[in-house]
């Protein structure tokens, strides 16, 4: 308990903080901005690797074929009732709503049949100019239906859904313990960049080993996905260098080598890519139909095929959805033990919370400073004679965040339990009970 007692040290921070405030909201605000720069440096974050095992991802030989290709070229001039006739002669069974929603279950051939995936597609996709156009995802699902009831393999139930409005489907009437889902969106059967949208409703991600396996897929094509949705002002994406990433995680790493961001531009190209998802993050809005099944706790994301005329074709979105498929029909246990909060400075490359969250604090310090002197200059409190305030315990608290990588939740739990103890004292004896009220609340939460 010493650090929480009278010491010099604690007198010359609240000091500082009454003196030179306005010199030190400054050097905390250039500060986070300098140190988010630094960790979207390839430097300070790290590649992207596989916490789960059991994955296993691409270790498996394809067996998506030109031939099921060509079938899911065909599958894509179908109407709906076309579309549920061949589901249920695929499955034996379809089950159509009222809103034209299609589902159908492949049940396991070994395994629980307690546990299970989807595979999911749209009607319809908006393009980069917000126009509604055709998803020609529809005929893939299709013919990755027509592939797996082929195979034994399967230790899970699969679950095809065509629908728009996935939000209004009770998915639990058709399978239990859903571990992963997977949306198709295409824009043309030959599409120039593959892209995996993750970002979901008020800044929910998946977990990240789900996209590492996507990704490694990509690796093991000689192919990476991009970011076509960042505009890149200055920066140009790092290409040359490249050099073995080691550390601990070397043997897991979805690619071995990264090129180094050597110059200006190679930063900067990080950094954008970086702040163009944390702005997705602050608005809260999904970037594709797999937001709705975050909400459900349910890891997914979206495999987004942009342009026409491209280098990639139906049987490469295929070998993809078919190795996810096969990774996640591996797993024992639900996901876990990747990240759930992180940022993607490049495709294989990741900034944890532990990283991000260290600029984030210098931000919520500005704040606390000035509270400190405002605590002081309200009530005309003698500074070196109230020198055991709460404000001092809230630097404690908020040091040992910044210091430890702690992540949000404990650092502000922390904080709010100071707040909710001390300041509630203080505005009870200040006689305003509103606020009073809502710290002590917030102390009952606790």
């Amino acid at each position: 308990m010493g650090l929480l007692s009278d010491t010099p040290l604690l007198k010359n921070l609240q000091k500082l903080c009454v003196e030179k405030t306005k010199k030190l909201a400054a050097f905390f605000y250039i500060g986070s901005i300098l140190v988010f720069i630094a960790f979207c440096h390839n430097f300070l974050n790290n590649g992207n690797y596989f916490s789960e095992n059991a994955l296993m991802a691409g270790l498996a030989t394809s067996t998506y074929s030109l031939g099921n290709a060509k079938s899911a070229s065909n599958f894509n001039n179908f109407d709906q009732a076309e579309m549920s006739s061949k589901l249920r002669e695929i499955n034996g069974n379809v089950y159509n709503t009222s809103d034209g929603s299609i589902l159908s279950v492949l049940h396991s051939s070994r395994g629980s049949p307690h546990e299970s995936f989807i595979i999911h597609a749209p009607f319809s996709i908006k393009t980069g100019s917000s126009n509604v156009s055709k998803n020609y995802g529809i005929g893939l699902v299709l013919s990755i239906a027509e592939l797996f009831s082929q195979q034994n393999y399967w230790s899970k139930d699969v679950l095809f859904i065509i629908s728009d409005d996935v939000h209004k489907l009770d998915l639990t009437k058709h399978v239990n313990s859903i571990y992963s889902a997977v949306t198709i969106e295409l824009e043309s059967e030959n599409p120039d960049e593959i892209e995996f949208a993750i970002v979901g409703h008020n800044g929910q991600l998946p977990n990240l080993d789900l996209r590492n396996v996507l990704e490694r897929m990509m690796y093991y094509a000689q192919q990476e996905s991009s970011f076509p949705e960042v505009n890149h002002f200055y920066g140009k994406r790092p290409s040359r260098n490249n050099k073995p990433v080691g550390g601990m995680w070397k043997n897991r790493l979805i690619r071995p080598t990264s090129p180094q961001a050597d110059d200006a531009e190679g930063l900067i190209y990080d950094v954008e890519t970086t702040l163009e998802m944390v702005k997705k993050l602050a608005i809260g809005k999904s970037d594709g139909h797999h937001g709705d099944f975050l909400l459900r706790k349910i890891e997914a994301l979206t495999i987004r095929g942009i342009g026409s005329g491209g280098k990639f074709d139906l049987k490469f979105v295929g070998y993809l959805v078919e190795g996810v498929s096969r990774s996640v029909n591996n797993l024992l246990e639900l996901f876990h033990q990747s990240f759930f909060y992180y940022l993607l400075p490049r495709t294989d490359r990741y900034m944890s919370n532990g990283d991000y969250f260290i600029p984030l604090i210098m931000l919520i310090l500005i704040p606390l400073v000035f509270g400190v002197k405002f605590w002081f200059s309200e009530d005309g409190t003698d500074f070196d004679e109230d020198i055991t305030e709460i404000p001092s315990i809230l630097f404690i608290v908020t040091a040992i965040g910044l210091l430890s990588h702690a992540n949000i939740w404990f650092s502000m739990l922390g904080v709010l339990a100071v707040l909710g103890e001390g300041m509630g004292q203080k505005l009870i004896s200040h006689s305003h009970p509103i606020p009073s009220l809502i710290l002590w609340d917030g102390m009952g939460w606790l």
